[in-house]
Parts: structure tokens; sequence; C-alpha cells
């Protein structure tokens, strides 16, 4: 498992019933059997580049033997192999890098399995609420964010600001957040986007990609992205 996957390919090969029903509770297909057939793949790759430098080694070390016992038609057979192998051991550790790159990207695409006292559900009505913290206000009113309110009395406009300054991707965010509080969510995910284009690791450009995703039915992606949310301060 890297540093950008959330899963591991031995855990998957030792628990792959458990694996997909995981994923089925959080409206996925399966994906053990396209995982694990990647994963022997590599493993393969893995065994056929260790196995060409474990003979390159011998076969060195027994030329030096051979030449030892005068045995120059033996050399000569085993400093043929050796180049044989030097020339082919590059591939085949190329073919494991890129085989061990394929699973590493379907893996980060798959989002966290679901805990077991975690509801199973479509939507935020069939969560289960466990406990509250302090006592929640009655304003009268439904409150709004200050980007909200700030547009509805023009005293804010992010769309200019955004063409003003292209490259702040707060300005961008807020947009996006605009855009996806009024359901504009292919307007929300070309912004977030373009805030990601400048700096791929912002939580908030990501969430707002993610909420947008799953509003527009790319549940795969969605999830994936939704994984950042706990990175924003204000989630």
């Amino acid at each position: 498992m890297t540093a950008k996957t959330m899963h591991d390919i031995k855990w998957i090969r030792d628990h792959k019933e458990e694996f997909d029903r995981g994923l089925m509770r959080r409206g996925l297909p399966p994906h053990a059997d396209k995982l694990l057939a990647i994963d022997e793949r590599r493993r393969a790759a893995i065994q056929k580049a260790e196995a060409a430098l474990a003979r390159r080694n011998v076969a060195s070390r027994e030329i030096g033997a051979a030449k030892k016992s005068n045995e120059e038609a033996a050399a000569q057979a085993l400093l043929a192999e050796v180049a044989r192998l030097k020339a082919e051991i590059p591939a085949l550790e190329a073919e494991e890098k890129k085989l061990s790159k394929k699973l590493d990207d379907a893996l980060a695409q798959i989002p966290n399995l679901p805990l077991e006292d975690v509801p199973d559900g479509k939507e935020a009505a069939d969560n289960v609420e466990h406990h509250r913290f302090g006592t929640k206000r009655d304003y009268g009113f439904a409150p709004q964010q200050h980007f909200d309110l700030g547009e509805a009395l023009r005293q804010m406009d992010f769309e200019t600001a955004a063409k003003l300054m292209p490259n702040y991707p707060h300005v961008l965010n807020t947009l996006s957040t605009l855009y996806r509080n009024t359901n504009r969510d292919a307007d929300a995910l070309r912004v977030a986007d373009q805030s990601m284009a400048i700096n791929p690791k912002q939580p908030d450009a990501h969430a707002n990609r993610a909420f947008a995703l799953l509003s527009m039915g790319d549940l795969l992606e969605g999830f994936y992205e939704y994984e950042w949310r706990w990175r924003c301060q204000n989630f």
C-alpha cells in the first residue's frame, strides 16, 4: 500500500468477499477480481525480473570458474547468456513498474469501506444519530453562508473576482461552492478543477469536486474525492 492508496492488496487477497461486500454497501460494483488479476500479473512480473537477476549473478560467477578451468566454450556461452539477461532485465523491471502503477491507480480510485456499525443507505436521511453536543440554536430563519448573503446583497461578486484573479484559489473555491449551492454542478466541477490546476492539494477544492461529482451521479470518483472532507477546516 502506497501513501496515496487507502487499500492494502494483501488484505483484499485474503478478504475478497468482505471487500466486495463493503463496496456494494456503498452502492459500488465488486472490484476484487479486477484488482487481484492486476496483482497476479504484477507479482508474476516481479518473480520473472528477480529470477533473471538471480540467474545473471550466478552466470557471472560461473564465467570465472569456467575460465579458471580452461573451459572456453562454456565461458563464451555464459558470457552470451549474461549479455542476453542484461538486455532483458530493464524491460522486465519496466513491466513490473507499469503494473505496480496500474494497481496503485486502481486502488486509489476506490473509497474507504464502511465500518460494520455504519448504517446502509443512499442519502443523509438514512444516517443514524448517535449523540449530540450542546443545544442547536433556533434562529427563526434558515441561516446562510456569508458568501451567499454577500451575493444576494450585491456586496460580493465572485464570478467577476474569479475573472480578475484567475490564479487565486480562495476565490475559485468560494465560486465553486456558490455554484454547488445553486445546483450548477457542472460549473462547480469546472471551477474546482481550475482551482486544483493551481494547487492540487486543496481540501476545499477536492470537497467541492466531490459534491459536484456525487450530485452528477459519478459515485466512484465522487466518493474518492469525498475523503478529502476531513482535511477541510470548516467541514
